[in-house]
């Protein structure tokens, strides 16, 4: 799942910086603790599935 998010990340870039496509700008001060909220809650269904 964190590769999925890597690759998005990237895309964006990517698109924006080298082929000039408009995106939109993504405040990244809003978006982080999204970001390691939904990567402690992957984290945690992990380990209660594990235990399964």
């Amino acid at each position: 799942m964190v590769g999925v998010g890597l690759i998005a990340i990237g895309l964006y870039f990517f698109l924006d910086r080298t082929l000039g496509v408009p995106m939109p700008r993504i405040q990244w001060g809003t978006v982080w603790p999204i970001l390691l909220i939904g990567l402690g809650a992957i984290v945690l269904f992990r380990s209660v599935s594990r235990r399964s």
